[in-house]
């Protein structure tokens, strides 16, 4: 829902309009003399009272300004600020409704079940009736978990506290993996994760165990007195504080006001009391880690917060956030904590594909890509290109061509895949070349110079199975292998024009079947290897694939070289009588040949 609109189609939505109407109210209607009283009837004020109120007043009326323009975030700070000061129906409901458009349906499902509760009194019945439509649609929106316990402890949930056990009723959470936690002076801190889904109550009953060997924290110095004091994100009392926990290593941070102190690190030894000292400094406004997969284990400039999301103020200054999870490579991200920071600060983790932890995963890992070059060989291997011996040959440059195929694959783990490729591959040559032949007549041998150009092409579909193998060198960067086998149904051809010369003149030739394309299958061996950068879903690449024909390709259908003989009178002075000949007959179209494909390709992972 938004402030600006409130459709009313259907009995639902009128509802909901009602709650936006109810919200409208809030922001013009400001701050009553005192939170508990009506206007007009509050009892005087102290000076400090009345300080609290104006200074309450003007952050929820920089928290509309803010809303207004689309921030929730910053609002909602400014909300929260407000509540802390002098909580109201007014800045309940907008930091309720800020926490709804960010998403936080848990957080706005609790501001809307106290508006019922704690200010039911300021609200008439239809506004009551309003807000108990939004706390009904929320409450379709997430999960609970209903936690019981061996001990009174304290409950945080995704670093959150969320209230001392036994609780009143089950506490929401949004669907999805939980890091849930019970502390307890004296006990072994209970951890588990949770599995909530939508309008899901589950169950947890924690089992404390009283600590075997236990060492003591005290925190009694004169600078943070009054602090509220946090141990392993629950909040166990004020300063001055001593308790009873367990050896190894305890997160503590304490909270003044607007001061406070960055988590630190607080080591506990079995039978001795460690003291812990901070200083405090000025925080940022309220920040919030999410971190995915919500199951990876999150430290704070090096000092470890549990595992899962992490909510509070830190310091103003420069921090350095990291997360890890097997099976997934370290995140670290960098950030600089202001006196306006509030918001949410993602880490997300990428999947390491080479870890043990998914070489058994049975979950398809499907991709299809297209690739295109350009392939150059030296020779195609022909016999017309072997006449070119004793450098009687002139324009006799390498072969080239485009090259194209489709290629699907399914990773195998460990980096592997199975893939399967159909293309186009094609290349073509010329070159000039000269042949000496002779015939005989009337018993007189006379030698005869050709001179011959040939258009050699070789070109067709092919479909190949191989296996490939990537390998990742970051986040987005990485290289691959493959080695490809698979046929061509080829087509071969040599278009051959050129002239013969005696000491009679010169005189040009016709090749029967010149051009002729001939069928052949070919098998072919393309290894091939490129580097790619990854973009999400998709991943792009360059590199090199070289095909290898293995095979000896068929003998043209050329037959006799003949002459127009049209002008023919005398055979020893005519070239014109030069007899047909078969010089270029049946010449093998291609041999064994390799080429290398510079090529570039794009593709998509399902």
């Amino acid at each position: 829902m938004a402030p600006a609109q409130a459709p009313a189609n259907t009995r639902g939505m009128a509802r909901v309009g009602r709650v936006i109407a109810l919200l409208v109210l809030a922001t013009r209607s400001g701050f009553a003399s005192a939170p508990d009283e009506p206007a007009g009837s509050a009892p005087a004020l102290s000076r400090d009272e009345s300080q609290r109120l104006e200074q309450a007043k003007e952050l929820f009326r920089q928290g509309n300004e803010l809303r207004k323009v689309g921030d929730f975030q910053r609002a909602l700070d400014f909300y929260r600020r407000s509540r802390r000061l002098v909580p109201s129906v007014p800045n309940t409901l907008n930091a309720a409704y800020c926490l709804q458009q960010l998403g936080r349906n848990d957080e706005a499902l609790e501001l809307y079940e106290e508006l019922l509760t704690e200010f039911a009194g300021k609200l008439g019945d239809d506004d009551k009736q309003a807000v108990a439509s939004a706390t009904q649609s929320l409450q379709r929106k997430v999960g609970s978990i209903d936690v019981s316990a061996n001990v009174a402890g304290q409950l945080v949930i995704d670093g959150r506290m969320r209230g001392n056990l036994p609780l009143s009723s089950a506490v929401r959470v949004l669907p999805g993996e939980r890091t849930l936690r019970v502390l307890k002076d004296g006990y072994e801190t209970f951890e588990a994760r949770v599995s909530v889904k939508l309008g899901e109550t589950v169950h947890v009953d924690a089992k404390l165990v009283r600590l075997r060997s236990a060492g003591r924290l005290r925190v009694d110095e004169p600078a943070l007195a009054g602090s509220e004091l946090f141990v392993d994100g629950a909040l166990v009392g004020r300063v001055p504080w001593e308790g009873t926990l367990s050896p190894g290593k305890h997160t503590v941070f304490v909270r003044k006001d607007e001061l406070g102190t960055a988590p630190a690190a607080a080591v506990v030894v079995d039978g001795q009391t460690v003291d812990f000292r901070a200083e405090l400094r000025s925080l940022s406004r309220e920040l919030r880690i999410v971190v995915s997969p919500p199951s990876a284990e999150l430290t704070l400039d090096g000092v470890p917060l549990g595992r899962g999301n992490w909510l509070g103020r830190l310091p103003i200054g420069a921090h350095r956030i990291e997360a890890h999870e097997e099976g997934y490579r370290a995140g670290r991200r960098e950030l600089t904590a202001t006196a306006t920071s509030a918001g949410d600060i993602g880490l997300e983790l990428e999947v390491d594909a080479r870890h043990p932890r998914w070489a058994s995963a049975e979950r398809p890992r499907l991709f299809v890509e297209g690739v295109l070059g350009w392939a150059f060989a030296s020779s195609l291997d022909s016999q017309a290109e072997a006449s070119c011996d004793a450098g009687r040959c002139s324009e006799n440059r390498g072969a080239n061509g485009p090259l194209g195929a489709v290629r699907g694959g399914y990773e195998l783990g460990m980096g592997l895949a199975l893939e399967l490729a159909a293309g186009y591959f094609s290349v073509s040559k010329a070159l000039s070349r000269k042949l000496e032949g002779s015939f005989e007549e009337q018993q007189l041998k006379i030698p005869v110079h050709y001179a011959f150009h040939d258009e050699l092409k070789l070109s067709g579909p092919f479909v190949s199975v191989g296996l490939a193998y990537r390998h990742e060198l970051g986040n987005v960067l990485g290289v691959s292998f493959r080695l490809h086998a698979g046929g061509m149904l080829a087509k071969s051809r040599d278009e051959v024009s050129g002239s013969a010369r005696t000491t009679a003149g010169a005189v040009p030739v016709s090749i029967e079947n010149s051009g002729k394309a001939v069928s052949s299958a070919a098998l072919l061996l393309i290894p091939g290897a490129e580097l790619f950068i990854k973009l999400g879903v998709l991943h792009f690449g360059a590199g090199v694939m070289t095909p290898f024909l293995l095979l000896e390709g068929p003998r043209n259908e050329h037959g006799e070289l003949s002459v127009d003989r049209t002008n023919c009178s005398d055979p020893l002075t005519d070239v014109e009588c030069l007899p047909g000949q078969r010089v270029v007959a049946e010449e093998r179209s291609h041999g064994r040949f390799g080429a290398i494909a510079p090529v570039f390709s794009c593709g998509y992972t399902f």
